[in-house]
């Protein structure tokens, strides 16, 4: 898909939902970033691979030996008693820069895959702080629906001791306000639910209270680009550092196949003879050694050199199969922005054209005592306009921190 650069434009006044309390979101995702114990897991695993590098780079440990002849062996400057040797073998030049900067890749990788959790984290603590902002908002919006409800209420008592009206009247007004008030225990209880998983990501006690503000900005002009996720997505850092990773072996494949050096040192104990004295008489000897190996199986070399490419081309298709899903998810995330944006317009001309109707009837019932179900009608629709509006302004919200998490912003 051709790389795209979307420019939203929106011509939605913002709305109030980041205003006097935007520090608490902030607040949130930092203790988050600090306590989250799988994320402070993965950055201990970025750590322990930082300590591969060198033990990678280093040559292996020397071969110190001892012998001790139980029957000396006779020469003729006198008995050799025993043996001491030292060896070190040295693999062909390059083969420990290497695998160095294979351990080094590997780290490198285990960072972006801490950064791409950390991104996910702060998404999910964002994600659930909207959540429990739009479930508290409601509530409110309900318990406001109630005290209406209430008033009209009670003008219908006044009515039906006027005899205006029937007693009819004040029962669906109170079947209505127990439906919301009904309505305001389940918002309540899913408060509690969600309320709990967002102190789990801050690894907290469950029930520990949440600041929410009372206004967010909820619709703003952004400005969203793919290229930003193909660039700076950690999941796109983590194939690239494990195709460089992947290069490496290849080299350290193709090295490992030459032969092998080692140097070392043999030094003997001599004995003095003590029929003659021959000159140096008792001298230890030392005598230098040099090995090599012979690498005469070269199917075994071969096969490791074609697993090698094997897996660089892996490395190199997963990233390409990382840059299609990330496409994906941000043309999906593009898509649910457009359309939260485009309900929150919606809602936000049915609550001007619901409360106009609103008005009207309310009027004719205080007049007239009729269509009170025509009021109770429109006060639902109205009631359901707002909570809608304020979801759709959150599903924005939403879908904006998912792309900021793919863009690594």
């Amino acid at each position: 898909m051709k790389e795209i650069i979307i420019l939203i434009i929106l011509y939605i006044n913002p709305v109030s939902i980041i205003g006097q309390n935007s520090d608490s979101l902030n607040h949130y995702i930092d203790l988050a970033l600090k306590n989250n114990p799988e994320l402070l897991s993965e950055y201990k695993a970025y750590e322990a691979s930082l300590e591969k590098v060198p033990q990678y780079k280093s040559l292996a440990d020397p071969i110190i030996s001892f012998g001790y002849f139980i029957s000396p062996v006779e020469t003729r400057l006198g008995p050799q008693i025993a043996k001491l040797s030292v060896s070190q073998m040295f693999p062909w030049f390059g083969t420990l820069d290497a695998k160095g900067k294979q351990a080094a890749f590997l780290a490198m990788a285990k960072m972006e895959q801490y950064n791409a959790s950390a991104n996910k984290l702060v998404y999910q603590v964002k994600k659930e702080y909207f959540k429990i902002f739009f479930i508290r908002i409601s509530i409110d919006y309900v318990l406001k629906q109630i005290d209406l409800i209430n008033m009209l209420e009670k003008q219908a008592l006044i009515k039906t001791e006027t005899g205006q009206t029937s007693i009819v009247d004040v029962l669906q007004f109170q079947m209505e306000k127990e439906e919301l008030m009904n309505k305001v225990k389940n918002l309540k209880n899913k408060d509690s639910e969600i309320s709990g998983h967002f102190n789990l990501l801050l690894n907290k006690d469950k029930s520990s209270e949440i600041s929410i503000p009372d206004s967010l900005d909820i619709i703003t002009p952004k400005e969203f680009l793919i290229d930003s996720v193909l660039q700076n997505n950690p999941k796109i850092k983590y194939s690239e550092n494990i195709i460089n990773y992947s290069e490496k072996l290849v080299k350290e494949s193709k090295l490992s196949s030459y032969p092998k050096l080692g140097l070392g040192l043999d030094y003997v104990f001599v004995g003095k003879r003590q029929d003659i004295n021959p000159d140096n008489n008792g001298r230890d000897v030392i005598m230098p050694m040099v090995s090599i190996t012979i690498p005469i199986n070269r199917k075994k070399y071969k096969a490791k050199i074609k697993e090698s490419k094997l897996k660089n081309e892996e490395s190199i298709l997963k990233k390409e199969a990382v840059k299609n899903d990330l496409t994906a998810e941000f043309e999906t995330g593009l898509s649910d922005y457009y359309t939260a944006v485009n309900d929150y317009k919606l809602y936000e001309d049915l609550i001007i054209k619901g409360e106009q109707v609103l008005r009207i009837l309310k009027t004719a019932y205080e007049t007239s005592g009729k269509d009170y179900d025509q009021v109770l009608n429109m006060h639902r629709k109205v009631l359901n306009y707002k909570i809608k509006k304020i979801e759709a302004g959150i599903n924005a919200k939403i879908a904006e921190s998912f792309i900021e998490y793919l863009s690594n912003n």
